[in-house]
This record gives structure tokens, C-alpha cells and sequence, in this order.
């Protein structure tokens, strides 16, 4: 499957995405799994809906929002093999921006980062 080259135009990270759209998922939540560097494949490449869904993240594309997000902030993904994108004015500059945008708070963001992970985290 071909890398994405930049964010798509659903994608949570840019500063135009619906605020607060995560499905089951929160704001804090979601970026503490980025900020842990946990995988994060691209919403378009896994249909979320299939009761498999977890069975296809291997195949799946991962977020170019993501990337250009770790570019933006200075973060190095400890995967070598994870996509790298350069920093845009398109996607959020800091964690707090993004949290701002999508009604999180650092406060949550802290409690999810230091939670355990659990086994079925995707």
C-alpha cells in the first residue's frame, strides 16, 4: 500500500478537522495512544465497523495527520519503519492546540498517558 504523502482532509490532526470526532474514542484518549507512538493506521484504510477490524490494522496505511503532527512538534517515532512528513501549518503545532480544538484537556491528556495500556487498545 502506497505511504500517504500528506494529511487527509478528515484527518483529526489538521486544524480544520470536525472538533471532537473520535467515534467511541476521546480527545485525550487518542492522543495520549499517539504520544505513547502506539500505531495509528489511517481512518480511510480500516473499516472500523467490521466486528475484525483489529485483524486488518497490519495492512493499514498509517495517519499521515500523525506524522506531519510529530513533525510539527519535534517527535521522532521509535518505529524506523513508520512514515515521516514534514512539518505543515495545516496540522496542529502543540498537544494543546489539538486538545483545544477537539475539547480535551491536558489535565486528561496526563491521566491517559500514565494509564496502563490495555490489551485491546487498537
Amino acid at each position: 500500500m502506497k505511504p500517504p504523502s500528506k494529511p487527509c482532509c478528515e484527518s483529526p490532526f489538521r486544524k480544520k478537522s470536525a472538533p471532537g470526532y473520535f467515534g467511541n474514542d476521546t480527545p485525550d484518549h487518542f492522543l495520549a495512544l499517539t504520544m505513547r507512538d502506539h500505531p495509528m493506521p489511517c481512518h480511510t484504510s480500516v473499516d472500523y465497523e467490521r466486528p475484525d477490524w483489529r485483524d486488518t490494522l497490519g495492512r493499514a496505511r498509517h495517519c499521515a495527520g500523525a506524522a506531519t503532527f510529530f513533525a510539527n512538534i519535534g517527535k521522532l517515532s521509535r518505529d524506523p519503519e513508520r512514515v515521516k512528513l514534514p512539518k505543515s501549518a495545516t496540522v496542529f503545532a502543540t498537544p494543546g492546540d489539538f486538545l483545544k480544538h477537539h475539547g480535551g484537556t491536558t489535565a486528561g491528556l496526563l491521566k491517559e498517558m500514565y494509564a496502563p495500556i490495555e490489551e485491546d487498545e487498537p
